[in-house]
């Protein structure tokens, strides 16, 4: 069984982290690290942070080292962006220099942060539930699904919000979110029977519909996707 860590866990390795480190460092909380402050789950298997600068992220990988962490055989393979998988103890951190693979920390990202949690030089904030719910339907694993499934049924999700900043990541990144944001809600009504409103979906299928014209487009006119 895989190791997981809880809500005390994860603010211990924190405080350690944040004591260890020389300087102030900022970092986001996203995934179930971020679900865990917002006490929409109990564990995770990891802890999932994007910095929004190269400093506070080299901050906290040399925080890490110090305390004696190491690197798995795996990787998290994107050799655009900047991120790193590490290990210290029980938990697996995975790192990531402004980009989550390829959702960007946007500045609609971070005005929606509410929550701030401070453990000496250490200042985690976390991303709001609709950011959390597009960064899991960029990724799309089961664990994914079933966590989205929890967090719209525990918070009064704001939908405009989900598509608007999915419209910006479309335009910031050239991917077309929309597209993965539409197969994921489908299979989270499909496989869980998650209650998602009529309206939003009608916007999202359309918004699905566009960019698939667009990307059919741009294969025609043999323009690669970055």
């Amino acid at each position: 069984m895989e190791a997981r860590i809880n809500i005390k866990e994860q603010e211990e390795l924190f405080s350690l982290i944040g004591r260890t480190l020389k300087k102030r460092t900022e970092a986001y909380a996203v995934g179930g690290t971020a679900m865990m402050f917002l006490n929409l789950k109990e564990t995770t298997k990891d802890v999932d942070l994007v910095f929004k600068n190269r400093e506070d992220y080299e901050n906290f990988r040399e925080a890490l080292f110090h305390l004696g962490a190491s690197k798995p055989e795996s990787k998290i393979i994107n050799p655009t962006k900047i991120s790193s998988m590490l290990t210290l103890g029980n938990a697996r951190f995975d790192l990531f220099l402004e980009y989550l693979i390829h959702f960007k920390l946007t500045e609609g990202v971070i005005s929606r942060v509410k929550e701030v949690h401070e453990f000496s030089n250490l200042i985690i904030k976390i991303v709001s539930p609709e950011d959390i719910i597009l960064f899991k339907s960029f990724a799309d694993r089961e664990s994914d699904r079933i966590d989205v499934t929890d967090i719209i049924k525990k918070t009064n999700v704001n939908w405009d919000l989900v598509l608007a900043e999915s419209e910006a990541q479309t335009k910031n990144a050239g991917y077309f979110f929309n597209v993965f944001l539409y197969e994921f809600i489908i299979g989270i009504k499909q496989d869980f029977n998650a209650e998602i409103p009529k309206e939003f979906m009608q916007k999202l299928k359309k918004a699905n519909r566009e960019a698939l014209l667009a990307a059919e487009k741009r294969i025609k006119q043999g323009k690669a996707f970055e």
